[in-house]
């Protein structure tokens, strides 16, 4: 009602792209945690129309169902289109795949491993953004691809991941459901 208080806070992001367009950026989300990453889409391709050489840039996206929530596929595809994003992977977790069931987008990161490590190698940036357990189920799926396919053992791997979110490499905006 008028005059009511509704109480709020503006938390700082940490979501800000690399200052150099022609860096990679590694973007994952599913659901509404794609709101964060849809800006930063809009972003590089703001940079692309004004002349910007822009980096390999990937998005993991997952929804529940293609038909019911997959409300930006227009807009995703034609960035892949304009090349603001050069791959575009998409799970729907309830319209589940006849092989292997329910696809969600960590295993879409496992069937990517190799690229997204030579990206991150690369010097490129990853932003997680969505549920808590969707990140952790990211963060589980890329030290095992450092395990399985770059061979780091022995807690290597974390140090890895370590050191990507010292670097300010390795973003995450996350929250519990």
């Amino acid at each position: 009602a008028e005059g009511s208080l509704v109480r709020s806070f503006v938390r700082r992001t940490t979501f800000k792209l690399p200052h150099d367009p022609s860096t990679p950026v590694i973007m994952i989300g599913a659901g509404t945690g794609f709101a964060p990453l849809r800006g930063m889409c809009m972003d590089l391709d703001t940079r692309r129309r004004a002349g910007a050489a822009l980096g390999e840039n990937m998005l993991f996206f997952g929804c529940r169902r293609q038909g019911e929530d997959f409300m930006y596929a227009d807009e995703m595809e034609g960035w892949v289109q304009a090349r603001t994003l050069r791959h575009l992977f998409l799970a729907f977790s309830r319209d589940p795949d006849t092989f292997t069931g329910k696809v969600y987008v960590q295993h879409k990161l496992n069937d990517n491993a190799s690229r997204v490590l030579d990206l991150l190698e690369g010097g490129a940036y990853i932003y997680v953004c969505g549920a808590t357990s969707m990140a952790r189920e990211i963060k589980k799926a890329l030290i095992a691809s450092l395990v399985f396919l770059r061979g780091l053992k022995g807690g290597k791997a974390e140090e890895y991941v370590e050191q990507l979110h010292k670097e300010g490499r390795y973003h995450q905006d996350v929250w519990s459901t």
